[in-house]
């Protein structure tokens, strides 16, 4: 699915932020990591955040379809359920699976 149609349906499901805004929020919860997007499940190229732009975060928000949100953006979190939305640098796509990484880095 391409960038801009998978951040339209995100809207759908709760706020959208950066990652700065996420980590904060991380952090005031107690979290210590986060899952941030690390490869590119269309074309395969990418294979690490730095092969990724625009990257935002869904923080979903009251009820919502859980399964629905896992297939689109994934479900992370301990304290607060989000998701990551990132466009691939090679393909365009927003296909993507995370990697776990601490606050610290």
């Amino acid at each position: 699915m391409k960038y801009e149609k998978k951040l339209k349906r995100a809207k759908e499901f709760g706020k959208i932020v950066t990652e700065g805004e996420l980590l904060d929020r991380l952090k005031q919860a107690g979290d210590y990591q986060y899952f941030h997007p690390y490869g590119c499940l269309n074309c395969r190229k990418a294979h690490g955040k730095r092969d990724f732009e625009k990257i935002r975060y869904v923080l979903y928000e009251g009820r919502y379809n859980e399964r629905k949100a896992s297939k689109l953006f994934g479900v992370g979190g301990g304290s607060i359920s989000y998701g990551s939305i990132a466009k691939c640098k090679f393909c365009g796509h927003s296909e993507i699976y995370p990697e776990p990484s601490s606050l610290d880095r």
